[in-house]
């Protein structure tokens, strides 16, 4: 991964066996200086060639845990209440919002599904390690996941793709005594 400081933003390239991939965040020093996030405005998957490096950067991710910063923070909370843990997007989500955007994604879904297929399925895999972190951890309260109004995310592909894969991990969750909150 190499990150470009620009004017206007921040530029971050990855190089894989694959090819190379890149998405740009844009920003301007007074939003920086007021602690606004930039906002992403090129996404890593802009045609069908960015698939496979983008997978490859996907199988090639670790998720690791950080349990004594939820303790630290439980602690500090003491019995004012109990820590909200956002673990990100669901696989397809991801793909809709992050990966693609919103403005492309319902256009590769047509045109390409069988690469968008793909991705969600390795996607799916990875977001198994992201699960079991999750189910190991001493967080009771997850919120996994945002946008799941019929604007965004139409009811077809909330059934396909959201509902087969929370179902089960929402019903691990609830075997250990866990929440599972969506947005």
């Amino acid at each position: 991964m190499i990150r470009y400081e620009l004017e206007d933003g921040i530029r971050v390239e990855y190089r894989t066996p694959f090819g190379r991939v890149s998405n740009r965040f844009q920003t301007s020093s007074e939003l920086r200086n007021k602690g606004v996030i930039a906002l992403e405005v090129e996404h890593l998957i802009k045609s069908v060639e960015d698939y496979p490096p983008v997978e490859y950067i996907l199988q090639h991710t670790c998720i690791k845990p950080c349990y004594d910063s939820y303790l630290s923070y439980e602690q500090e909370l003491g019995e004012e209440g109990i820590p909200f843990v956002y673990i990100g997007q669901d696989p397809m989500n991801r793909i809709l919002q992050e990966l693609i955007g919103y403005n492309q994604a319902y256009f590769h879904l047509s045109d390409h599904p069988d690469r968008v297929e793909h991705l969600y399925q390795v996607l799916c895999e990875h977001y198994q390690q992201l699960q079991q972190v999750v189910l190991d951890s001493p967080a009771k309260l997850v919120m996994h996941g945002q946008h799941f109004d019929s604007t965004m995310t139409p009811l077809r592909i909330f059934h396909k793709y959201m509902t087969p894969y929370y179902q089960p991990f929402a019903d691990k969750m609830h075997a250990r005594g866990k929440w599972l909150a969506c947005h």
